[in-house]
């Protein structure tokens, strides 16, 4: 099975100005072009093929310390995607565009 996290690459042509635009929506983001430009595919692809977009993370993974505190107060946690933890959320199967971490279960971006 091929690892869904390899790179690989793709050559697009494309006029300067576009490139241009492209350099200038990733670097207002944040992003490395090569990331913006997987992110922006990646988000296009689900569109023509129907996958609903998954929604914004509602909460950061939870730390050591959170799970600590939690227990300790007898509280709940919940993880990035809304659901009580421990989620369906799986460091191994995380996905990944550049250092972009997506849940391999909910797609939720949880770095």
């Amino acid at each position: 099975m091929t690892d869904p996290n390899a790179s690989v690459s793709l050559h697009v042509h494309m006029p300067v100005w576009v490139k241009e635009l492209v350099a200038a929506a990733a670097e207002e983001v944040g992003m490395s072009m090569s990331q913006f430009c997987a992110h922006v595919l990646a988000v296009a692809a689900r569109d023509t093929i129907g996958i609903p977009e998954p929604p914004p993370a509602v909460a950061p993974l939870p730390t050591v310390s959170d799970v600590l505190r939690t227990y300790i107060e007898g509280s709940k946690m919940i993880g990035p995607c809304g659901n009580a933890w421990p989620c369906e959320y799986s460091e191994e199967a995380s996905k990944f565009i550049g250092d972009a971490e997506f849940c391999g279960s909910c797609n939720v971006r949880v770095h």
